[in-house]
């Protein structure tokens, strides 16, 4: 396993041309460590399997010219911190694909590389209904508990992290410059609101400037960071159809939403569909259908969070426990209305419940709600003691 102070060294021979994971490999099996490497004479490359004179050459120019301990001294001012691969914290999936990158910088919280995450792409230049679309897909998603993962590109990609931030969910930035380099700059305040909330990566070195050859390479850890992948609004040769032809590529599911006949802005979506690359998507749900088991888990996951926040005490019951007890006032009237309305309401969520068991999948089609909404609901009807969850995702009513 990857020591702490390797990481640095990683980074270091990272940046060397040419020199990807098959080669770091290489390098550690030979030298042992990257430290190791790092330090060794240039002439000793040559006993690594694949490298070559040009390498050996363009390896000692950067080291030569690097300076590590200002580097190091970079990373702590601007608070970025390295994910290595072959140390704990890196993505099981993406350290799985073709080429993974061998070192992410990285803004924010590490919490977000933790749950599954589902990626949401699609055009910059995105109409309305489909921006709109996008932000509740990933609203919904992550008010399960997935990570939302995105390009923070104008567009789509800015719409799904701020469906996701508006759940108060966690998402990932996957920029196609330097961690340090904001792009686009619209993007600076939502940039902020990620790095505060969630977490911002980039495989390329603080101070690179965006580049038309970046984002292919980000796109493939977008992909490779991903369980599936949405593409919400894409035209034929749009990147984000790149980032889905990365994802079938390794293994992973791609799911669009139909577009409008006629618009070239629904071409690439159609496409995907229409050749069988992608799975037709309305909402959330259909998603999730994929994972059955892992959503009735988050399923379950989400209700007993929602019973624990409904039964601990808010700030102001605690303070009114311990504050003196003014003399009781009498109780204002019901409003007649407002009770018959709420046990309507409560009345038609019941009607979708079985008093034998009922899918929520089942419950949310009959009431036209959404997985998160639904779930909170049911749990204030269980509560009531109006219904039972049951293993699975199932409801009963009693």
């Amino acid at each position: 396993m990857l020591s702490d102070g390797e990481v640095v060294f990683l980074a270091a021979l990272a940046r060397i041309p040419g020199v990807g994971a098959r080669l770091l490999r290489e390098l550690r099996t030979v030298f042992g460590t990257y430290e190791n490497a790092w330090n060794a004479a240039p002439a000793e490359w040559l006993d690594v399997p694949g490298a070559t004179g040009g390498l050996r050459d363009r390896f000692e120019a950067v080291q030569s010219s690097f300076d590590l301990k200002a580097f190091s001294a970079t990373l702590k001012e601007g608070g970025i911190f390295l994910i290595g691969l072959g140390r704990p914290g890196y993505p099981e999936a993406l350290a799985a694909i073709s080429s993974p990158p061998p070192v992410l910088y990285a803004r924010g919280n590490i919490e977000p590389l933790l749950p599954d995450k589902i990626a949401v792409v699609g055009t910059r230049k995105a109409s309305e209904y489909y921006l709109k679309r996008a932000q509740q897909l990933a609203h919904d998603l992550a008010s399960l508990g997935l990570t939302i993962v995105s390009g923070m590109a104008l567009g789509i990609d800015g719409a799904a992290h701020e469906g996701a931030l508006d759940a108060d969910g966690m998402t990932i930035a996957v920029l196609g410059s330097g961690i340090d380099h904001i792009y686009p700059p619209q993007h600076e305040s939502l940039y902020k609101e990620i790095v505060d909330k969630g977490l911002v990566v980039s495989e390329f070195p603080p101070g690179t400037p965006p580049a038309k050859e970046n984002f292919p390479r980000r796109n493939r850890i977008i992909a490779g960071l991903s369980h599936g992948i949405v593409v919400a609004e894409a035209p034929m040769g749009s990147g984000a159809l790149i980032t889905a032809d990365l994802a079938l590529e390794n293994g992973r599911e791609v799911f669009a939403f139909s577009g409008r006949p006629g618009f070239r802005s629904s071409q690439g979506c159609h496409d995907l569909i229409k050749s069988g690359r992608a799975k037709l998507i309305d909402n959330a749900d259909d998603v999730m259908d994929e994972w059955p088991q892992r959503k009735s888990e988050l399923l379950e996951e989400q209700v007993k969070k929602l019973k624990s926040q409904l039964k601990a005490p808010r700030a102001d019951e605690s303070a009114a426990k311990e504050a003196p007890k003014a003399p009781a006032k009498p109780a204002p009237k019901p409003k007649v209305r407002a009770s018959v309305e709420a046990k309507e309401e409560e009345l038609e969520l019941l009607g979708g419940v079985s008093y034998e068991k009922s899918h929520i999948n089942d419950i949310a089609r009959a009431t036209g709600m959404s997985i998160a909404e639904l779930a909170a609901r049911l749990t204030m009807l269980e509560l009531k003691g109006l219904v039972r969850s049951l293993p699975g995702g199932y409801y009963q009513r009693l």
